[in-house]
């Protein structure tokens, strides 16, 4: 039988390093220029098994006068020797910024936002009407938030990315924002649901629950890792033995994660209900003029976002 050996199999320096040439080739095949970008989805979070994709971000800059490339590229790349399938996801740089840009600036009614929609926008939010993340209006925005608030990130060395100009381009509320009304979603959408659940749901659900928690009990950036979280958050014996449970059940699965199902645990249901309770008055009087920055001021440098540089422009 064939070895599959994933980014889990590898340190983050080791990945970041062996990534330049495949960077350089495609930046060649596309006519690109790698800006920066992130190991993203499950493997960033901790919540990854055999199954689970090697997501791999590359924000790019490119010339007018060029087809840009899709938003997908799947290729076996090679790590210490070892062969990784990575699906690459191209996403414009320029754009990136600009809808981080336009998230800062909208001014909304109040939060938790998910408490004050249109009714159109309710009726969008309806798992029946829900679109894939990437055809989302908010995926950019998404994907920019998940970068500045991410454990790692990498960086070309030929781009010079200074990743902390951009944690001004993000509200601290727009985060707890973001934690919560997701967390509220799988809650209210299929927790509370008697349909089986998926395990992968349930989980992101607790990440987003305790994220959530981190923000506004400490003050500073949440690591993304679910384990760290876990370990530093969760006090309660019974609670953390339910956690585990289904966090051993998820990465040491060979299935894929929209075939594992599961029922949802009355205590991590009762902790995620009474948290949201507590922390939706908090996000509505939180303070709006606070950006990610004035977050990571608060955050010891060993826990901010670390850059890996990636030389690309030795690649051969």
């Amino acid at each position: 039988m064939d070895i599959k050996y994933t980014f889990s199999d590898f340190p983050l320096d080791v990945i970041f390093r062996s990534m330049a040439p495949f960077i350089a080739n495609l930046e060649q095949a596309f006519h690109i220029t790698a800006v920066c970008g992130q190991i993203a989805g499950g493997r960033a979070m901790g919540l990854s098994n055999s199954k689970s994709d090697n997501d791999f971000d590359i924000f790019y800059e490119q010339a007018e006068g060029f087809t840009p490339p899709g938003l997908k590229y799947i290729q076996e790349v090679t790590i210490c020797g070892k062969p990784v399938v990575v699906e690459f996801n191209f996403i414009n740089f320029h754009k990136l910024v600009n809808a981080a840009k336009t998230a800062f600036s909208q001014e909304h009614q109040g939060y938790p936002t998910t408490f004050y929609r249109s009714a159109s926008e309710v009726e969008s939010f309806l798992p029946e009407n829900i679109l894939p993340r990437w055809e989302r209006s908010e995926y950019l925005f998404t994907k920019f938030h998940t970068f500045i608030m991410g454990d790692n990130y990498w960086y070309a060395a030929s781009s010079r990315f200074d990743i902390r100009p951009h944690w001004k381009m993000e509200k601290t509320i727009d985060a707890l924002d973001y934690y919560f009304v997701r967390a509220y979603g799988n809650y209210q959408n299929y927790l509370t649901a008697s349909a089986p659940l998926h395990v992968r749901r349930y989980l992101n659900c607790i990440w987003q629950t305790l994220s959530l928690e981190w923000i506004l009990t400490r003050g500073t950036k949440p690591p993304v890792h679910i384990k760290h979280l876990i370990e530093e958050l969760v006090t309660s014996s019974s609670l953390k033995d339910s956690i585990y449970h289904f966090y051993d059940l998820n990465c040491n699965s060979d299935i894929d994660k929209k075939d594992l199902f599961c029922t949802s645990d009355d205590t991590i249901n009762q902790y995620i209900f009474r948290s949201l309770c507590r922390y939706k008055e908090e996000l509505h009087n939180y303070n709006r003029s606070e950006t990610i920055y004035d977050l990571m001021q608060r955050t010891p440098p060993a826990k901010r976002s670390i850059g890996y540089l990636i030389p690309v422009n030795t690649a051969s």
